[in-house]
Parts: structure tokens; C-alpha cells; sequence
């Protein structure tokens, strides 16, 4: 509680205070300031009192304790009645705070399950869109073959009918010795053949029909093998093709993993930057509870009343009543001695004017310093009850 007025005591003494100007002298000068000085002392003043009445009845040597007492306990029921109105605005406050936290985490919830219905319907999107398009591709590869094969065919057939042109002109050329050729036989006896005689001729037919046999042999064995050749051949494509397909699957994905393990890669930093600003922030409030857990020790031991028991068994909301009672009791002896010292003021007035200036400012300093420490002591409790409940949320 602080030593100083209550705020309501405070403006009314302001109120009903007596604020006196010093008046001018106003004065017909009809002689001269001879023997001026002599007159002036002989004036008795009236003494105007300035002091509110809360203050002359502190210092009234006739107040009863009785009376200051009730003032006291008027002024102290007054700060209770606002610390509890803060209190109760303050419990309002965290049952509000309450309020829109669980309203935070419900849309939060919503938010990550709308993500998720998102992230899904991207992913479906982005597979049917990789099907379309590994299809398009297999399409085209396809396309392109059966392009490839309408090509070489048509190139193929281009060079039959030029071979066929050939072969005509071939025939054509050879024509002529067709038709000697028949000529001579029309004119060449039937029985030519039968002789045991072996002319150039005979010799000639046995060379040519050689040779045409073994010009049938070579046909069958180029057909067989162009057969052969053609299997190989369009064997070699499918594999080609299948070797093409299978590398462009193995790319697309290769790439798909590729992006998992970015992702995965880009995950696992950012929760591990989240643990170590989580630790860091975790070893900061612990150092600060440290801290404020040992000056509030400290204080309980400088403070310590012994009808709170053993300073070890103590729980910390004991502790800080402790400490706040230890203050409250100085701050009622400074006061009463405050009292006393004025109470004995009037007596060495006369003897020892710059001795009663001291004891005033003396008195002053005391009060204030009190007043500082009874307020700063309140608000450190409000701020220890609001870091405990926070320890206990």
C-alpha cells in the first residue's frame, strides 16, 4: 500500500486548499521613506495556512490515533477495493484471451484441413495432368514410327519401280538375242542333241542351265534371308522403342523423386530451425523463471516473518504474501515514526530553525522512498500472480 494519499482524499484537498496571491501594498507616499522602516516593524501579520487538511491533521498534535488509524484503514480498504476491481478486470481479460485462443486453434484446424483438401486436389491434378501428358508423348513417339516406316516404305517402293524400270529395259535390250536365239533353233534340226559328238553348243546349254541353277539356289537363299533380315529389322525397332518408352518413364520419374526429396529436403530444414528457435526460446524463459524464482528467494529470506513457519516449506504465493505483509509493516513504522518526529517538531522550532528543515527533508525523502517501495511492490506482486498463472496454464 502506498504511504501517500488516497486519490479521492488527494483532489479534495486540492479542491478546498486555500491558494492566497501575495497581495500588493498600495500606499499614498505624502512624505518621505523616513523612518519608514521602524514603522514596518512594528506590524503584526496574519498567518494564512496553506496546508491541506488531511496534512494538519496529521501534524495536529491534538488528532487522536485513533482517528489517523481509521484514515489509514480507509485509504488501505480504498487500494484493496481497486486492486480487486483490476483483479476481476484482469480475470475477464484472461477468460476473453481464453475465448479467442480456443477460437484460434478452431480455424486453425479448419485452415490445415482445407490445406489438406487442397494439396490433395493439386496432387490429383498434377497426376492426371503427368498421365495426359506421358501420353501425348507415347503418342507422338508412335506416330512418329509408324511416320518413319510409311517413309521407308514409300522409299522402298520407289526403288522396286526404279528396278522394275531396269529390268525392263534390261529385257527389252536383250530381245533381240531372245529372238536369234529362236531363230536358230527353228532352223536347227531335231535331232541335233542325240549326236555322241560334243559341240561348242552342246557345252554353252550345260553352262547356262549351270548357272541357272545356281541362280535359282542364290534367289531362295536372298529370300530367305531378307525374311530373316526384315524380322531382325523391325525386332531392332520394338526394342528401340520399348529401350525409348522405358527411359522416358525412368526420367519422368526420376524427376518425380527428384521434387519428393526437394520437398522432404526443404521439410526437414524448416522443422529443424523451428526445434533449435523453439530450444533457444525455451532456454531464455528458463533462465528468466531461474532468475526470478531466486530474487524471489533472495527476498523472501531479507523479508522473512517467522510466524509463516520454515522459509523452505514455503510455496511461492506464500513467499510473495510474506514479502508483501514484511512491506506493508515497515511502511506502518516509517509513518508512525514519521508522526512522532512531527509531533516533536514545534518544540525545537525556536531553538533550531535549520535543524527542523533537515529533519523535514529527512522526513520527506523516507516517505517517498517508502511510497516507491509500497507501490513498486504492489505492482511486482500483480506481475508475479500473472507470470504463475501463466506457469500453471
Amino acid at each position: 500500500m502506498s504511504g501517500k494519499d488516497s486519490p479521492g482524499l488527494s483532489e479534495l484537498e486540492r479542491h478546498y486548499s486555500l491558494h492566497i496571491a501575495k497581495p500588493r501594498r498600495n500606499v499614498f507616499v505624502t512624505q518621505l521613506e523616513e523612518g519608514r522602516d521602524e514603522e514596518e516593524g512594528d506590524v503584526n501579520y496574519i498567518p494564512i495556512i496553506r496546508e491541506p487538511a488531511s496534512k494538519i491533521l496529521e501534524t495536529d498534535a491534538n488528532t487522536k490515533q485513533k482517528t489517523l488509524v481509521l484514515k489509514k484503514e480507509v485509504e488501505f480498504e480504498h487500494v484493496t477495493a481497486q486492486l480487486l476491481a483490476k483483479q476481476q478486470e484482469f480475470k475477464k481479460r484472461m477468460e476473453t484471451l481464453e475465448q479467442k485462443r480456443a477460437e484460434f486453434v478452431k480455424r486453425q484446424e479448419e485452415y490445415k484441413e482445407n490445406a489438406l483438401k487442397f494439396d490433395k486436389f493439386l496432387k490429383d491434378s498434377h497426376a492426371k495432368r503427368r498421365r495426359a501428358v506421358q501420353k501425348y508423348h507415347d503418342e507422338v513417339k508412335l506416330n512418329n514410327m509408324k511416320q518413319k516406316e510409311i517413309n521407308d516404305l514409300i522409299q522402298e517402293q520407289q526403288e522396286l519401280k526404279f528396278r522394275q524400270q531396269k529390268l525392263k529395259t534390261l529385257v527389252a535390250n536383250y530381245k533381240i538375242y531372245e529372238d536369234y536365239l529362236m531363230k536358230v533353233i527353228a532352223q536347227v534340226p531335231n535331232n541335233y542333241l542325240d549326236t555322241g559328238m560334243e559341240t561348242p553348243v552342246k557345252a554353252i546349254v550345260w553352262k547356262h542351265e549351270a548357272l541357272s541353277a545356281t541362280n535359282k539356289t542364290l534367289l531362295s537363299h536372298l529370300l530367305l534371308h531378307s525374311e530373316d533380315y526384315e524380322k531382325a529389322r523391325l525386332k531392332l525397332d520394338q526394342l528401340h522403342q520399348e529401350h525409348n518408352t522405358r527411359k522416358l518413364i525412368l526420367t519422368s520419374e526420376i524427376a518425380h523423386l527428384q521434387m519428393k526429396y526437394d520437398k522432404q529436403r526443404e521439410t526437414s530444414m524448416q522443422l529443424e530451425m523451428n526445434v533449435n528457435i523453439l530450444k533457444s526460446h525455451f532456454r531464455h524463459q528458463k533462465e528468466e523463471l531461474s532468475s526470478f524464482l531466486l530474487c524471489i528467494t533472495n527476498l523472501a529470506e531479507q523479508c522473512h516473518i517467522p510466524h509463516y513457519g520454515p522459509l523452505e516449506d514455503l510455496p511461492l504465493l506464500s513467499k510473495l504474501d510474506m514479502i508483501k505483509e514484511f512491506i506493508l509493516d515497515k511502511l506502518t513504522v516509517s509513518q508512525l515514526g514519521s508522526r512522532s518526529v512531527k509531533n516533536r517538531l514545534p518544540i525545537f522550532i525556536s531553538g533550531d530553525q535549520s535543524r527542523s528543515k533537515r529533519i523535514e527533508t529527512k522526513k520527506e525523502k523516507q516517505k517517498n522512498k517508502a511510497a516507491s517501495f509500497g507501490s513498486t511492490g504492489t505492482i511486482q506482486t500483480l506481475q508475479n500472480n500473472r507470470i504463475l498463472r501463466n506457469l500453471k496454464m
